[in-house]
């Protein structure tokens, strides 16, 4: 007898995950050595199709106060 579906199929969806942030992590990396990191960061429309594609958790605490403006308000 077979379990249910979700457990089945948990592992491959979370290595694919895994892998799709790691490809999102690459392209914003190339990015930021391209145009910058921080404030200084040059915003492009390449910058715009990348967060729209999202953010990795690893940079986005550091994205959302670049791109809400937080940065600038004190």
């Amino acid at each position: 007898m077979q379990g249910p579906f979700f457990n089945i199929f948990k592992e491959v969806k979370t290595e694919l995950a895994g892998k799709f942030n790691d490809e999102k992590h690459f392209q914003w990396q190339d990015h930021f050595s391209e145009f910058g990191r921080g404030v200084s960061m040059y915003r492009t429309h390449e910058a715009h199709k990348l967060v729209l594609k999202g953010m990795p958790d690893e940079l986005r605490a550091e994205l959302w106060l670049l791109y809400s403006g937080k940065n600038y308000n004190n």
